[in-house]
């Protein structure tokens, strides 16, 4: 939930959109204080939010669109789009995101004012982020466009400091599920519109402004968010069955989000399923109970596992296809403390080289 008494205070470009957006945002405010029915409440201003910013359109066909994407650290998806009539702008692609996050520098620089003077806070699976809120005037991504948006503002200088380049924004579900779309890790390309789902495809529910897959683990039911932004699946032990379990491999992975760095602790699963698609004998990192949320874990996307996952929002499912060999299916980059551990990361390497994931 965001908290924040939002202003209605606006500059010119998308000025009717943004300041029907902004009273929307006063009375989603004073909600998010803790009033009664908050709930139902919130979600109509969300649908609120949406009308409203239609100024905020994708440009819908039956036709596939496809844009290129840069490749890091084997999971994070860094596409080119546009920020405010500012081109050649970095944007992650997200499903674990909702709202989009702009980069403080990146709002600077595009001269965006808050829409609130005090400073805020947005809640995140664990933890929260120093944010303030601001209207985006245009956001093109491919096919996508928006107009008047609102969007959260945080320093994003953590994924540059971990990547090497500056990402001016993290493009979250309030974007991206507009349009159904799908990412190829190996042609580097991702593809809007009328795109062709995996027959394994599972359906998809959106709680918790996530989107989330039931699983099956070790035999007990599980829910996963679908994150195209991690690299790892992550397992929150106090909201798991008793008697769920896993073997330990005595290590732990320091990992970085937007709420800062956690050690978690390495573990092999056992059984994983998701419909069809079988992740048995996964790494898996096990974190703290989440401040947020109802669901019993993360799913990270990474080219390591992953060759394809698809998003169909019309029909509310996604697709997964696996890597075809063994060796890819097999490899975990936190499984691997350096590529060259054992004969497996070494081979999972050179596929990976093979290929070009950097």
């Amino acid at each position: 939930m965001l908290r924040f008494r939002f202003g209605q205070t606006f500059k010119p470009h998308g000025w009717n959109s943004a300041r029907r957006a902004g009273k929307v945002f006063a009375f989603c405010g004073r909600i998010a204080f803790g009033k009664l029915h908050a709930a139902p409440t919130l979600f109509l201003c969300s649908v609120s939010l949406l009308a409203l910013t239609n100024d905020v359109w994708a440009k819908h066909s039956d036709a596939v669109r496809e844009i290129p994407f840069k490749l890091y650290q084997n999971h994070l998806v860094i596409a080119v789009g546009s920020l405010g009539g500012s081109e050649q702008r970095n944007l992650m692609i997200d499903t674990g995101t909702n709202p989009t996050m702009l980069d403080d520098t990146t709002a600077r620089e595009l001269g965006l004012e808050r829409v609130s003077r005090s400073g805020g806070s947005t809640s995140v699976v664990d933890g929260s982020v120093p944010t303030y809120h601001s209207i985006l005037p245009t956001l093109d991504l491919g096919p996508i466009h928006r107009e008047a948006m609102p969007v959260a503002v945080t320093d994003l200088s953590w994924l540059r400091e971990q990547i090497g380049i500056q990402v001016d924004a993290v493009i979250g579900l309030d974007v991206l599920a507009q349009l159904n779309f799908q990412i190829d890790y190996q042609s580097r390309r991702i593809s809007f519109g009328a795109i062709r789902i995996a027959r394994s495809a599972v359906a998809m529910e959106q709680a918790d402004r996530m989107l989330i897959v039931q699983a099956t683990l070790n035999g007990e039911p599980a829910k996963l968010v679908v994150d195209t932004g991690g690299s790892s699946l992550i397992l929150f032990a106090q909201r798991l069955p008793q008697s769920t379990s896993w073997r330990t491999l005595g290590t732990t992975v320091k990992l970085s989000n937007l709420a800062g760095d956690a050690e978690l602790q390495k573990v092999q699963l056992k059984e994983l399923r998701i419909g069809e698609t079988d992740l048995s004998d996964s790494i898996a990192l096990v974190g703290k109970t989440p401040v947020c949320c109802n669901f019993q874990g993360i799913l990270g996307i990474s080219a390591g596992k992953f060759k394809r996952i698809g998003f169909d929002f019309r029909r509310r499912l996604v697709g997964f296809e696996l890597q075809d060999t063994q060796v890819m299916e097999s490899f975990d980059a936190p499984a691997c403390e350096s590529l060259f551990e054992s004969p497996v990361c070494r081979a999972a390497a050179a596929s990976l080289r093979a290929i070009g994931v950097r």
